[in-house]
Protein backbone atom coordinates (compact mmCIF):
# COMPACT_ATOMS: atom_id res chain seq x y z
CA UNK A 1 0.00 0.00 0.00
CA UNK A 2 1.87 3.41 -1.12
CA UNK A 3 0.70 5.93 0.79
CA UNK A 4 1.22 9.76 0.36
CA UNK A 5 3.16 12.05 2.22
CA UNK A 6 6.78 13.95 1.84
CA UNK A 7 9.05 11.20 2.86
CA UNK A 8 7.26 9.03 -0.02
CA UNK A 9 6.98 11.63 -2.87
CA UNK A 10 10.15 10.32 -4.29
CA UNK A 11 8.06 7.51 -5.04
CA UNK A 12 5.97 8.76 -7.47
CA UNK A 13 8.55 10.39 -10.09
CA UNK A 14 8.17 8.25 -13.11
CA UNK A 15 11.64 8.71 -15.78
CA UNK A 16 9.20 7.86 -18.77
CA UNK A 17 7.46 11.23 -17.72
CA UNK A 18 4.34 10.51 -16.53
CA UNK A 19 2.41 13.10 -14.57
CA UNK A 20 2.00 10.86 -10.89
CA UNK A 21 4.43 13.34 -9.43
CA UNK A 22 2.22 16.48 -10.02
CA UNK A 23 -0.63 14.67 -9.15
CA UNK A 24 0.83 13.71 -5.83
CA UNK A 25 1.70 17.38 -5.23
CA UNK A 26 -1.58 18.56 -5.96
CA UNK A 27 -3.07 15.64 -3.48
CA UNK A 28 -0.57 16.92 -0.38
CA UNK A 29 -1.37 20.69 -1.12
CA UNK A 30 -5.48 19.98 -0.95
CA UNK A 31 -5.33 18.12 2.25
CA UNK A 32 -3.03 20.36 4.06
CA UNK A 33 -5.58 23.13 2.81
CA UNK A 34 -8.69 21.18 3.27
CA UNK A 35 -7.03 20.31 7.06
CA UNK A 36 -6.04 23.78 7.95
CA UNK A 37 -9.27 25.44 6.43
CA UNK A 38 -11.72 22.15 9.04
CA UNK A 39 -9.42 23.19 11.71
CA UNK A 40 -9.75 26.77 11.63
CA UNK A 41 -13.65 26.62 11.59
CA UNK A 42 -14.57 23.50 13.86
CA UNK A 43 -11.04 23.30 15.78
CA UNK A 44 -10.26 24.15 19.05
CA UNK A 45 -11.56 27.16 21.20
CA UNK A 46 -8.93 28.65 24.11
CA UNK A 47 -10.68 30.01 26.78
CA UNK A 48 -9.25 33.02 27.79
CA UNK A 49 -9.49 33.20 31.80
CA UNK A 50 -9.74 37.65 32.29
CA UNK A 51 -8.38 37.04 35.77
CA UNK A 52 -11.56 36.70 37.32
Amino acid sequence: MINVSLLSLPQFLDPAGGNNFMLAIIGIVLVFTVTFVLTWFFGFDDKKDLGK
